[in-house]
């Protein structure tokens, strides 16, 4: 083997071990081909070298090209790489970190291998390194409000998946914050992907420190500053920018459709917006950037959001986005089952039932409640499949309940519709009872842990998660239908009325040879038939728990059905010019529309069956027609010269209103012609206005009596007729009236009501006026009803009457009479003493009723009367005069023991003072008494208030204390061997 030279020149080519550095030291490595010999770097900071493998230490910050010529006996290579070294020697890149998370028990292949965010690219060992801090050598420049992908890849050998977190410190304090600064999550996954929107209100053009951290899922979730048992920590660099840019609105919602009204807005705007006006589309606003609002109606609402910085604004208007169903949900659970530690990929991923298809993520979710928004509709009685997803980690143990009472409660005994033990993503399916609760959102609960736990209905979970979804249980209706005609003529229309029962919602009819042929109305209408036959007709009428159809065979019957045959009468076909006449259809076969033609006439056409009031003003002879019609055709007959209108003359005629008179008097004339007369003459012998050109002429007034004639000419196109009816208006002498009346009664009680009648003589107008009366005046001939509610007294009627010749007046008087009740009688009476009850009343009284308040009562003027119990009575007197008026007055009175009498024998005597009391008096007892005496204070009902025994040797003074009763009358007794003794204590 002859072995040749390489004769080829190198291919420069080389790498750095940091492309960012604080420290400002760079080692570059050589990885030209075709074996160089020598080398030439120019770092760009104005060092250089000529080793193969240098070292260059940067002193000043700034961004450097760096340059290698590779060369061998063949020739050189140059290699430019641009802004390859970024130096921050000054600002020494981010602050150091508070704390380094440990890999206390690395594993298997646990840890990061890759992670990519933005111009970060860096590929590392797994968790074998630990912690590791690349925060110089490796950053990136993003700008606030900016959204960059990442991923991070923990693949690598490991067994299982991990949980990451990233975290970025925006304050710049070296701690990161794990609610406020923890900008990425993912569980139970391998290769971890997702965005990252760099927040706003952050420390700007400064390295900021950004640290991703993953473990193994089975152990808790990382968190920033804990060590981690498997995986493992890398802390990068990110400089933040300031946002130079208009902001671009966008946001998103908890919910599109809610239930309790209450919707959460999330802004999710980029380029750092400063300003934020919400519109809710209900009338409320907001300039909150995370704002919540509560919808108090139901509806369907468009959203606005309008966001703003200094370099300009934008608008979202997000159209018909929420739909709010108040209590569109079910009755709130009695509970909600907390996830108490997720792991490992437990929980569900997907419930699939009838209409609910719901994916969601795993157990670390925790309780989730989709009842709202993820409902469907069953019918009672059926059986439907159910599918729930619970991943691949791990079998489970899964439940499903439904709240069939509607109580709040699941009933683990009789509402659990679903078990499945040890499974993945289980299937079944789920009977529905007839007696469930209809028509109404009823709770469905799905619960799933881990294998064994053998979840309950309100039992927290250790590892998985429960959720709740809403269903309807109902029946779906009943059909039933009817048709306005069942049998009528071709070319007809008719209608139809749905009776389906249990309440559709939808309908879906079909007419095989209608026109139109089907329809989704309830009740369609105007189905029209062109062709003769039998025909079906058939709906099917759903709601959301199903569907049900009848076709009614052979409903409908089309006959063929004749053309009309057009005829009609007149009321009269020959009548004087300016009368009127009405028309009679008397056409054949049923026609339903009428078209008439009348030349000459007034109107001179009509759609009516039977037209009337059809009136010809001018002589001469004249043809009708008719079109008669049906759906199945038109018939049309002409009758020429059918109706002949003559000049007639006009035949005059009147009457007047009274055809005697007084002098002076004034008559209205009525005009009675008749064949329709056009101008009116009068001539009127005597009147003050002696001729009139009116048809009915008024105020024709006689001043002189006698006897007058009364002429009328008639006038129409035909001609003039006259009649004069001779001395037709007599005129009398009247004298002037002489007025008088009678009251139906002239002496009346107040309040009454009397009429009074007219007996004046020669009287044609009456004019009353009544002095205290309502109402005050008349102008009746005979008033009724006339009411004085006035004080008592004497007032004046009035009347004036009149006639042509004069008038005259008459006064009477009315007296309004009255009666005033006066009793006199004592406050206090006593028990069983007889009282005499008197009275005082004006005007005399003729009548007495006293009423004691007992139940008994006299008719006495002046009773004497006696009452057998003690307490308060009420007593009433009614008196009445000689003209009826009546009155009452009532008082209440005290009766009481009777205390002025002592024993007859009595040797006891006592003072007592002060009297009036306060509540405390003292009683002096005389001398000579001894022994033991007993002291009694009764109340006016003869009630034992006080009471007590006094041990007495000689003159004694004893203390009474009543100051505990109520200001009143009261009795003190005092009884001994000696007697007893009584007198009344007054307490104020």
């Amino acid at each position: 083997v002859t072995i040749l030279p390489d004769t080829v020149p190198p291919l420069a080519n080389f790498t750095a071990d940091a492309t960012i550095t604080c420290n400002g030291i760079v080692n570059f490595t050589d990885l030209s081909a075709n074996y160089p010999s020598s080398w030439y770097w120019d770092f760009g900071d104005g060092n250089n070298d000529t080793i193969q493998n240098p070292t260059n230490t940067y002193l000043a910050d700034g961004i450097y090209t760096v340059t290698l010529i590779a060369t061998n006996q063949y020739g050189s290579d140059t290699l430019i790489i641009s802004n390859y070294i970024n130096v921050n020697v000054s600002g020494g890149g981010p602050i150091p970190p508070g704390c380094t998370p440990a890999s206390l028990n690395y594993c298997c292949g646990f840890g990061i291998t890759n992670v990519t965010f933005n111009s970060i690219n860096s590929t590392t060992p797994d968790g074998v390194a630990g912690y590791e801090d690349m925060a110089c050598s490796q950053g990136t420049i993003v700008t606030e409000g900016e959204t960059h992908a990442i991923s991070v890849d923990v693949s690598g050998a490991s067994p299982g998946a991990q949980n990451v977190r990233v975290w970025i410190d925006y304050n710049n304090d070296g701690n990161f914050n794990n609610l406020t600064e923890l900008v990425f999550s993912e569980d139970n996954t391998l290769n971890a992907a997702g965005n990252i929107t760099i927040a706003s209100a952050v420390v700007l053009n400064s390295p900021l420190r950004m640290r991703v951290s993953s473990d193994y899922n089975f152990e808790p979730a990382p968190l920033p500053c804990v060590d981690l048992e498997r995986g493992q920590a890398e802390d990068y660099s990110i400089t933040i920018l300031p946002n130079t840019l208009a902001p671009i609105a966008y946001f998103s919602v908890d919910d599109t459709v809610t239930c309790s009204g209450t919707v959460q807005f999330t802004d999710e705007s980029i380029n750092v917006p400063t300003f934020w006006y919400w519109d809710f589309g209900d009338g409320n606003t907001s300039n909150l950037q995370n704002p919540s609002n509560t919808y108090a109606t139901d509806g369907i609402y468009t959203v606005l959001l309008y966001v703003a910085n200094a370099n300009g604004g934008d608008t979202l208007i997000d159209s018909n986005l929420i739909t709010v169903n108040l209590n569109g949900g079910p009755v709130a659970a009695s509970c909600t089952p907390s996830t108490l530690g997720y792991c490992c990929g437990y929980g569900i991923y997907n419930v699939t039932f009838v209409g609910i298809n719901n994916s969601t993520g795993s157990g670390v979710e925790d309780y989730m409640d989709f009842s709202c928004f993820q409902q469907t509709y069953l019918t009672e009685g059926q059986s439907y499949a159910i599918s729930i997803s619970t991943g691949s980690s791990n079998p489970q143990d899964t439940r499903v309940w439904i709240d069939y009472n509607n109580d709040g409660v699941f009933n683990d005994a009789t509402e659990r519709v679903l078990t499945s033990d040890d499974k993945f993503n289980p299937t079944g399916f789920i009977n529905i009872p007839l007696t469930a609760v209809n028509d109404t959102a009823l709770r469905m609960r799905v619960s799933s842990d881990y294998s064994g736990s053998t979840p309950t209905p309100c039992q927290d979970l250790w590892y998985g998660q429960a959720e709740d979804y809403a269903v309807y249980i109902g029946i779906p209706p009943t059909v039933n239908f009817s048709s306005s005609d069942s049998m009528f003529c071709e070319g007809s229309c008719i209608s139809f009325n749905d009776l389906s029962t249990d309440s559709a919602t939808g309908w879906s009819w079909s007419f095989p040879g209608g026109t139109p042929s089907n329809s989704t109305e309830q009740f369609p209408s105007n189905i029209c038939y062109n062709n003769p036959g039998t025909y079906s007709v058939s709906l099917t009428a759903s709601n959301n728990y199903g569907s049900h159809s009848v076709t009614a065979s052979a409903l409908l019957t089309v006959l063929t059905c004749p053309v009309p045959v057009a005829d009609f009468t007149a009321s009269s076909t020959s009548f004087c010019q300016g009368d009127c006449i009405s028309y009679t259809d008397i056409s054949t076969n049923s026609p339903d529309t009428w078209a008439w033609s009348f030349p000459g006439a007034t109107p001179d056409t009509s759609s009516l069956q039977n037209p009337s009031n059809i009136c010809y003003p001018d002589s001469g002879s004249y043809t009708v027609t008719l079109m008669a019609g049906n759906p199945n055709g038109i018939d049309t007959i002409t009758k020429t010269s059918f109706i002949n209108v003559n000049q007639c003359l006009p035949i005059a005629a009147f009457s007047v209103n009274d055809s005697t008179i007084c002098e002076t008097g004034c008559v209205l004339f009525t005009d009675l012609s008749t064949n329709n007369p056009t101008f009116w003459s009068w001539s009127f012998s005597g009147a003050n206005t002696p001729t009139s050109p009116a048809q009915n002429p008024t105020g024709i007034c006689y001043n002189a009596p006698g006897t007058y004639d009364v002429t009328l000419v008639t006038t129409n196109a035909s001609g003039s007729d006259s009649v004069t009816l001779s001395s037709f208006v007599n005129v009398l002498v009247c004298p002037p009236p002489v007025s008088n009346f009678a009251p139906s009664d002239s002496e009346i009680c107040e309040g009454d009501c009397i009429n009074f009648s007219d007996m004046s003589v020669d009287a044609t107008t009456w004019t009353w006026t009544f002095d205290g009366g309502t109402p005050s005046s008349s102008i009746d001939q005979h008033p009724t009803n006339i009411c004085y509610n006035s004080v008592p007294g004497t007032y004046n009627v009035k009347l004036v009457t009149s006639n042509a010749a004069g008038n005259d007046s008459i006064t009477q008087t009315v007296k309004i009479d009255d009666m005033m009740a006066v009793m006199t009688i004592a406050d206090t009476l006593f028990r069983g003493i007889p009282t005499v009850f008197s009275e005082a009343s004006t005007p005399s009284a003729v009548t007495w009723t006293w009423y004691f308040g007992d139940g008994n009562f006299a008719n006495l003027p002046a009773p004497i009367y006696t009452y057998s119990f003690n307490g308060v009575y009420t007593i009433t007197l009614v008196v009445t005069n000689s003209n009826g008026c009546k009155d009452s007055i009532s008082k209440a009175i005290i009766v009481v023991e009777y205390f002025a009498i002592d024993d007859a024998n009595s040797e006891l005597e006592f003072n007592l003072f002060p009297n009036p009391t306060s509540g405390i008096f003292t009683l002096n007892l005389g001398a000579g008494l001894s022994g033991v005496y007993e002291l009694c204070v009764k109340n006016v009902l003869g009630q034992s208030v006080h009471s007590r025994s006094v041990r007495m040797l000689g003159t004694h003074v004893e203390r009474i204390d009543i100051s505990h009763l109520p200001p009143a009358i009261y009795t003190l007794t005092l009884r001994g061997a000696q007697g007893q003794i009584t007198r009344k204590i007054i307490k104020h």
